[in-house]
């Protein structure tokens, strides 16, 4: 067993000098290596789901959240730390359940802006598909998904907000 250890020494000086540690442990038999970028560490899990709701419960454990993709920088960094990560395929958070084509935040019914269409995506097959996942052999591109198909299994990419 094995626990990841990140700490973060935060700087800031504003007519003085304020300093916060950071601390998150992860463990590295549930989670693969984590990676930084912004105010955010980002996680895959070691585990496949046949549903977004275990993926996103998954998430919750570690204290973190379904990633949410904000902007395109961001889906950026998320898609090559996929292509760099030991995995086929991410639930990322989203859905249009309630309204097709409106794409929303599970966590925070927040609309969701930022996409990267695999070609001929989103396509709503068979007019079940309401998440979406990144798939590595598509360039790390997003695909609507069932959101309970124990045949498909992604894994999940999961973050915390540092500070």
């Amino acid at each position: 067993m094995g626990i990841f250890r990140l700490s973060l020494l935060l700087l800031g000086a504003v007519q003085a000098s304020v300093s916060t540690e950071i601390s998150v442990s992860l463990d590295d038999r549930r989670f693969f290596l984590p990676s930084a970028y912004l105010n955010k560490l980002y996680f895959i899990s070691r585990a496949t789901f046949a549903s977004f709701g275990l993926a996103r419960a998954t998430c919750e454990s570690a204290r973190g959240y379904v990633a949410e993709i904000d902007n395109l920088v961001e889906l950026i960094f998320l898609e090559n730390f996929l292509t760099r990560s030991d995995v086929a395929k991410v639930y990322v958070a989203g859905t249009d359940a309630a309204f097709d084509g409106r794409w929303v935040s599970q966590r925070t019914g927040a609309t969701r802006n930022v996409f990267d269409w695999s070609d001929g995506e989103p396509n709503n097959f068979n007019g079940q598909e309401e998440c979406i996942e990144l798939i590595k052999s598509r360039q790390s591109r997003m695909n609507d998904i069932v959101c309970n198909n124990p045949l498909e299994r992604p894994n999940v990419l999961c973050e915390i907000d540092l500070f």
